[in-house]
Order: C-alpha cells, then sequence, then structure tokens
C-alpha cells in the first residue's frame, strides 16, 4: 500500500510574472553580494540589459515558472493555497482563515513592494518588445488558471 495523502501545508505567495521578472532583475542588480555570483542568470541581471534578462529567464527556462515551482496537481496540490501579491493583507488573513492558523496581528513587512505599486512599467515592457509573448507562454498556468486560483481575500476585512 502507497503512503497517505500529503499532510504537507504549502502558502505560497505569488505574483504577475513580468512583475515578478522585474522585481527580480531589479533586485539582484541591486543587492550587494559578499562574493560575486556565478548563475548566469544572477549575472545577466547584474550586467546585461533586461531584455537579455528576460530571454535566459523565459526562452532559455531559467526562471522555474509557477506551475512546475508549487508542483500544480502533485501530491502537496490539495493542501496548496497560493496568495495574490497584490492582495497580501487580506489574502493571508483569508488563508488563515480557511487552514485555522492563527492571524498574524501585526501587519507585515513591507521589504519587497511590487513594482506597479505607483511605478510605471513601460520601459521594461518597451524593452521586452516581443519577450512578452514569451513571458505569457513561459507562464502559461499562470494567465490560464492560476490567476484565477489565487486567494485574494476581502480588503479591509479585519
Amino acid at each position: 500500500m502507497g503512503p497517505g495523502p500529503c499532510t504537507l501545508r504549502i502558502i505560497g505567495v505569488v505574483r504577475e510574472p513580468f512583475e515578478m521578472l522585474v522585481s527580480l532583475y531589479e533586485y539582484w542588480r541591486s543587492f550587494t553580494f559578499r562574493t560575486p555570483p556565478t548563475p548566469e542568470f544572477i549575472r545577466a541581471a547584474r550586467e546585461r540589459p533586461f531584455r537579455e534578462f528576460l530571454e535566459l529567464a523565459v526562452v532559455q527556462g531559467h526562471a522555474q515558472n509557477y506551475h512546475e515551482f508549487f508542483d500544480v496537481g502533485g501530491p502537496a496540490w490539495p493542501a496548496t493555497h497560493l496568495l495574490d501579491f497584490e492582495h497580501l493583507e487580506p489574502a493571508l488573513r483569508e488563508v488563515c482563515r480557511r487552514t485555522e492558523i492563527p492571524v498574524p496581528q501585526e501587519p507585515l513587512s513591507r521589504l519587497n513592494r511590487g513594482p506597479n505599486q505607483g511605478r510605471d512599467l513601460t520601459p521594461y515592457r518597451d524593452e521586452a518588445g516581443t519577450l512578452i509573448e514569451a513571458v505569457r507562454s513561459h507562464f502559461r498556468w499562470y494567465y490560464t488558471e492560476g490567476v484565477h486560483l489565487l486567494v485574494r481575500g476581502e480588503r479591509g476585512a479585519a
């Protein structure tokens, strides 16, 4: 007889893929590493234009897509909750309610704000050009199914 159902609970935060890639690019460009990074993907963010970084990410597959990362359909999938980054506070409250996890009393730290919060991504979209379609293809699951599964919660609900 095989193992029983997976008891692992996964709570993940998912961001719109293009915004996530812009954020990752900017983070790796500005982060002070103790030793120079060796992975080509990180070096590309630090040394190359955004379009080249994006090509590595989605054409050459250096960025793992959400479908693979969260093992969609795998053994832990029934116990996986994906929170929408743009609605993080209410989404976290909702998942806590659903899973009977105590709701945090303190607001979440805002160390990693979304790049679209008060920020124009047009220069990145312009530089990406036709690679926008490659982003949509690489992250196809997010755009076709995942976006409908994200927990958002209700804004203003306590």
